[in-house]
């Protein structure tokens, strides 16, 4: 189950490293809130002392959703 959340994280992928939010999150994902366009379709999302490998499975404008490629970091995002 998703949870709303108002979090700062950084996305870093290929081509760049951004400052994002952190909107919903789950166990197995999150729905971000990008600061500037990506095409990359793989990552490392990073907030407080979590950082987890993650792939973008939809982008719409500057919104991402992304799966949690180690399922255990969304269950620690409180």
């Amino acid at each position: 189950m998703r949870r709303p959340v108002q979090k700062m994280a950084t996305l870093l992928t290929a081509c760049r490293q951004q400052t994002v939010q952190i909107k919903d999150i789950s166990e197995t994902g999150a729905r971000i809130l990008l600061g500037r366009s990506i095409s990359s379709k793989t990552g490392i999302l990073s907030w407080e002392d979590q950082k987890i490998w993650c792939e973008i499975v939809w982008i719409d404008g500057l919104n991402a959703g992304i799966r949690f490629v180690d399922e255990q970091a969304g269950a620690k995002a409180d």
